[in-house]
């Protein structure tokens, strides 16, 4: 065999494993059929999630920066989309990182948000505020990617670059497109009354309501 002809298929050889490997990094997921999932949604998620943290905490002022924190996190994964509520917010940034990364690709895998938990806890012992801000927003991009993976398309290879499986969590039946009637309908029949039962019973306005017996009996009926 000729030597020239050896070498060039390993550098083929090479070229191409780079290609299956960092291909879904820089061109994770880009497919115009596929729609943003509806802002309010990703904002309805990360109210409950932060109603839900700020309950387990007794400092008021920590809960009250907590929920615009993660609220901001479940619209951040969104940025690689200048079409998006976020990406429309901050369009200089958004362009900048949907050159690089397309739609539910860097910004929705499980390792975004890690990176930042790892900033946290590298501020931690010296900037407690920054370190909490990097948490908060972490929680909150992990709820924006949950409600990702609801959808029929969920997240392409959201353990890179451990794994190229699709991340989802129901079986496909019980799956909503997004931007669909049936997303829209989870939005205001599901999301919107449990938010506003945690808001009002972390806020005190209902003094004797207890979200909790209520959600118990709810489960009970079902």
């Amino acid at each position: 065999m000729n030597v020239k002809n050896t070498e060039k298929e390993k550098q083929e050889e090479v070229l191409n494993s780079l290609r299956d490997n960092l291909y879904p990094l820089f061109r994770g997921f880009k497919s115009i059929k596929d729609k943003i999932m509806l802002a309010k949604s990703h904002m309805a998620l990360g109210l409950l999630g932060g109603f839900g943290v700020a309950s387990l905490t007794s400092n008021q002022a920590n809960a009250i920066v907590l929920l615009p924190l993660v609220v901001f996190g479940s619209l951040l994964p969104d940025i690689d989309e200048p079409r998006s509520f976020i990406g429309r917010k901050f369009p200089i940034i958004s362009h900048i990182v949907s050159l690089s990364f397309t739609h539910r690709g860097f910004t929705h895998f499980f390792i975004f948000p890690f990176l930042i938990i790892l900033l946290g806890l590298v501020l931690l012992p010296y900037y407690k505020t920054y370190a909490f801000v990097c948490f908060a927003i972490s929680f909150g991009i992990f709820l924006h990617q949950i409600g990702d993976m609801l959808t029929i398309s969920g997240i392409p290879y959201y353990f890179f670059p451990f794994s190229k499986a699709k991340a989802v969590l129901l079986p496909s039946a019980l799956r909503f497109k997004t931007g669909s009637t049936t997303e829209k309908m989870i939005f205001s029949i599901v999301l919107v009354p449990i938010i506003a039962l945690f808001g009002a019973s972390y806020l005190g306005i209902l003094y004797n309501f207890d979200v909790y017996k209520i959600i118990n009996i709810i489960g009970e009926l079902s």
